[in-house]
């Protein structure tokens, strides 16, 4: 994606009797408990993000049951593209900043090898993922989730 979506808006519409919960993670969280030599390193970095991990023409071409997934690509190319944002965004109503990344779209931190960007990246993956950090959604038939 150009630009991260604004809000995300869910509904359960089939609820298994058993598991199907949505966890989500507080990137605001995740920020404000750095240090701050730790903000002051990452602030003003950007990543590279690509879905090539779940969504390239290789990954679909060498993964046979991706086509009976719920996941559809109307454009297949676009899991092949490389977009670049920052490491750490800015909420434009609130001024609050928080982490931008994840271990799925993320690939290495920009001007930074491979190998280099993994230590920093993991970490920061890591951090993120703090049980403390995370809100889980027991969903009911019709529940909305904004």
């Amino acid at each position: 994606l150009d630009a991260p979506p604004a809000a995300v808006v869910m509904r359960a519409i089939d609820v298994p009797e058993h598991g199907g919960d949505t966890g989500f993670l507080s990137m605001y969280t995740a920020w404000e408990t750095l240090s701050p030599t730790m903000q002051a390193t990452i602030e003003g970095l950007n990543v590279v993000h690509s879905a090539t991990r779940v969504f390239s023409s290789l990954y679909q071409a060498q993964n046979r049951r991706f086509s009976n997934t719920s996941v559809k690509v109307m454009d297949v190319d676009a899991g092949d593209r490389e977009t670049v944002h920052p490491l750490v965004v800015t909420h434009p109503g609130s001024g609050r900043k928080g982490l931008y990344v994840n271990q799925v779209y993320c690939q290495r931190i920009e001007g930074m090898t491979d190998a280099e960007s993994k230590p920093l990246l993991q970490f920061l993956y890591e951090h993120a993922t703090r049980f403390d950090f995370t809100c889980r959604v027991r969903w009911k038939k019709d529940q909305v989730l904004v």
